[in-house]
């Protein structure tokens, strides 16, 4: 009966206690196994060793083939990048909704994932160019890879609908000189409030800004398309700060902003 009584309570210890044990007993094997396990560790390592040196060769391997095919690339693009002069009509209302759909049909132009693995991110530009002389009108220029610009150009005619489009040799682009001096602009906004646009679109900006320029200048716009989904998700953060601020009070800007939220 003591027999029985101690045998069940060592089974419940046991049972309490199996992984403090199990532990105990891995400690206990490594420690008076531990000359056979280091000599068997031994063994092992220069094979350990050598399978690591080869995944190191392979990848430096593949970073150098990755470079010299995107220097390729780059060289290839240069060479193949087309430009276009755009020349806007004053019977072309741009609205809101028409932006809208021309920006959608930019970012849905861009390369898919796996051909921008191989050639890259497709970058665009666009110029205004005014030159010198009383009489001389701004000039607007888009660029982009041969295989690409068509889309973009299409996505602008969509929206500039009596717009002209003519082709311009690379080589009569009016480039400024290295003596020209250039600055940008960076905006001061938060991280959140970056993401909202400046101010409500209600009508075509584009032949003021034209108007505004000064002889021999440029402005030189550089875009690449994108699925927006950072952006949305920004902008989604931003609108939700503000309707939660409004709880609290705005001031006369953020009353401006809440109201425009669905006009942008």
């Amino acid at each position: 009966m003591a027999h029985s009584k101690l045998d069940k309570e060592i089974e419940n210890f046991i049972e309490k206690n199996w992984k403090m044990l199990l532990g105990i007993g891995a400690v206990a094997f490594v420690w008076f196994s531990k000359e056979k396990i280091l000599i068997e560790l031994m063994k092992l390592v220069p094979t350990v060793v050598g399978v690591f040196r080869g995944m190191a060769l392979l990848i430096l391997l593949g970073i150098v083939i990755r470079i010299v095919l995107h220097g390729i690339y780059l060289f290839l693009e240069k060479k193949r990048y087309r430009y276009v002069l755009f020349i806007p009509h004053i019977d072309d209302e741009v609205t809101p909704d028409k932006l809208g759909q021309m920006i959608r049909h930019v970012h849905g132009s861009g390369r898919k994932p796996l051909e921008r693995l191989l050639k890259g991110r497709d970058w665009y530009r666009m110029t205004m160019y005014r030159p010198e002389g009383e009489n001389e009108r701004t000039r607007f220029y888009v660029g982009g890879p041969e295989d690409k610009i068509k889309q973009v150009v299409q996505a602008i005619q969509s929206a500039y609908t009596h717009s002209e489009i003519y082709t311009v040799p690379k080589e009569e682009m009016p480039f400024p000189t290295r003596r020209a001096v250039g600055g940008r602009m960076v905006l001061k906004r938060k991280r959140l409030d970056a993401t909202l646009s400046l101010a409500r679109y209600t009508r075509d900006v584009l032949p003021m800004l034209g108007s505004a320029m000064e002889e021999k200048t440029w402005i030189d716009i550089a875009f690449t398309p994108d699925n927006g989904y950072q952006l949305t998700k920004g902008i989604r953060k931003a609108e939700k700060a503000i309707r939660k601020k409004k709880k609290h009070g705005l001031d006369a800007f953020e009353k401006e902003e809440i109201r425009a939220l669905n006009k942008r």
